[in-house]
């Protein structure tokens, strides 16, 4: 679904167009003055970023070498976990459809602006892809996340951290089985 959405920030009108949904466009612009987004984005780290890393240590298993991807980086607390944890052999792809936040990136952290509705995330690339709260902002969700299986190695792991109509989809496999995993 196309969206446009314009708000009064800071004395000027912006507008977002484009290919997320209505409530995303809003939910962008609403939050686009800087400080107040930096703010909501290290509070969300502060309340659910404990229960990731367990995951991703515990459950998945994170290895020294594994490339990865973080989509919705936000301010790049998961991707800066996920680079000490894989070591200087690994690589993080933390990717946002704002990048403003991700500064001062470990040398194994590539930073890439992009919009999850519509980007290839390539095939058979990542050993994990991590994504907390993105899917519900995006428009053709389904596709994306099936885009998002696809760029998986053999055996890799997608861990979606997504609260949609009361159900988590938390990880899948890119042998075309995408609750191959479970991780709870």
């Amino acid at each position: 679904m196309e969206a446009s959405c314009a708000a009064r920030v800071g004395g000027a009108t912006l507008r977002v167009e484009g290919s997320m949904t209505e409530k995303a466009a809003h939910w962008i612009l609403k939050g686009s003055a800087h400080d107040a987004e930096l703010l909501r984005l290290h509070a969300l780290e502060e309340v659910f970023d404990e229960h990731t890393c367990r995951l991703l240590r515990e459950k998945i298993g994170v290895q020294v070498g594994w490339r990865c991807l973080e989509l919705g980086a936000g301010a790049g607390s998961i991707a800066r976990w996920l680079a000490e944890r894989i070591g200087s052999s690994g690589s993080v792809v933390a990717a946002d459809i704002n990048c403003r936040f991700l500064t001062d990136v470990p040398p194994n952290v590539e930073v890439r602006e992009l919009d999850a509705a519509v980007a290839d995330f390539g095939t058979e690339e990542f050993d994990l892809v991590h994504h907390r709260s993105v899917l519900a902002f995006v428009s053709g969700r389904d596709e994306a996340l099936a885009r998002l299986v696809a760029s998986l190695r053999p055996g890799g792991w997608l861990l979606s951290e997504e609260a949609l109509n009361n159900e988590y989809v938390v990880a899948g496999d890119s042998d075309d089985k995408l609750l191959a995993r479970f991780v709870f």
